[in-house]
């Protein structure tokens, strides 16, 4: 009997077969040579299926079913035997497999237990070391405090007796409107400087609650140009005052501070004959403060650290003057204290202008 098969069937089928015949091969040969398989019957079996491809390969696609061996009883019991030993072995691999691979992966979590281990050791290290250095500090800002403490006090005495010579100087001499005038500006910074050193003397902690009042800031602005006047003056610059009427809530000695500190460098770094401009500006939600002045200008590598405390370069002003470049970090760290913002902008042409944002 022989069965032809359709043409546009029989690639199909050549291609699965072609696939497939030589992993059969494989199996068959390892289960005859592993499982100590009879050789007479593993080279009938190999004998059919080899002649079974070749016609396949001679492109023979007509198959003699009635000429093709037939598999006796005994043969298909074998067979069947050869296909559970296989699959046992297979099953065995696949068992050797698993275990290696476990085995693997506990040798890996061991040694990645042993680097969690030698990490929290080293994280444990550093952070007792972290804790030494953040005591350290604390014992340094009390130690510090302590010695502000000391000079503050030992301040009081001189700054006090001044304040009180020059509050008789104003009640009981006779004095024209010029010297009048400077007496009194002498007393009011006295007096500010003997609230700023009460503070400190009952500061106690970095945390403690920003005390503030209602300011009008036009009038503070004014207060801070005419006690720094006679520095313009002497270097024959302008201050030019261009503020409206703000009612801010704010700590006063703060920023009047800041405003005397961003004022006092603007003289400091203009040349003569030149102008400073106080200027105010009023939103919603806040106001800005600006300080422009009309002088050399901020080195590039300075910009960085300008407002930190952490390395603090000194410059000389326009006429020799000194600078210990405490200010602003001061400055900053009261505007913080404030919520609100600290920035500079180079100016168009010349100089540079400090800006200030405090929230209403």
């Amino acid at each position: 009997m022989i069965i032809n098969i359709p043409p546009l069937q029989h690639e199909a089928i050549v291609k699965k077969f072609i696939s497939l015949r030589f992993a059969v091969l494989f199996i068959f040969l390892a289960g005859c040579t592993s499982l100590q398989y009879t050789e007479d019957h593993a080279t009938v079996y190999i004998d059919r299926i080899v002649s079974a491809t070749a016609a396949i390969d001679k492109d023979d696609f007509s198959v003699d079913l009635l000429n093709f061996p037939i598999i006796t009883g005994s043969e298909a019991g074998l067979q069947l035997d050869l296909i559970f030993r296989i699959i046992t072995v297979i099953f065995f691999i696949l068992v050797l497999i698993i275990i290696f691979q476990m085995h693997k992966a506990w040798k890996k979590n061991e040694e990645n237990n042993r680097l969690l281990k030698q990490l929290h050791s080293q994280i444990s290290e550093q952070n007792t070391y972290m804790q030494h250095i953040m005591n350290a500090l604390e014992e340094s800002e009390s130690e510090n405090l302590r010695v502000t403490k000391i000079i503050a006090h030992d301040l009081r005495s001189p700054i006090g007796a001044i304040v009180s010579a020059s509050s008789l100087l104003l009640n009981e001499t006779k004095l024209n409107e010029e010297a009048s005038e400077l007496i009194s500006i002498i007393q009011k910074a006295g007096i500010n400087a003997l609230t700023f050193m009460t503070a400190i003397l009952e500061k106690e902690d970095a945390h403690a609650v920003l005390k503030k009042e209602p300011v009008e800031l036009s009038t503070l602005i004014k207060y801070c140009a005419n006690i720094l006047k006679y520095k313009a003056i002497e270097k024959r610059q302008t201050i030019t005052i261009d503020s409206q009427t703000i009612l801010l809530d704010c700590n006063l000695e703060n920023i009047w501070r800041v405003i005397s500190n961003l004022l006092t460098n603007a003289i400091k770094f203009s040349p003569d004959h030149s102008t400073i401009v106080l200027q105010t500006t009023e939103f919603d939600e806040h106001i800005i403060i600006e300080v422009k002045d009309q002088g050399i200008g901020i080195p590039n590598d300075l910009k960085p650290s300008l407002f930190t405390s952490q390395e603090r370069r000194k410059r000389i002003g326009t006429r020799g003057e000194k600078s210990y470049g405490m200010g602003l970090p001061i400055a900053k760290k009261i505007i913080d204290a404030h919520k609100g913002k600290i920035w500079f902008e180079e100016n168009e042409f010349k100089g540079t202008t400090f800006f200030v944002q405090l929230p209403k």
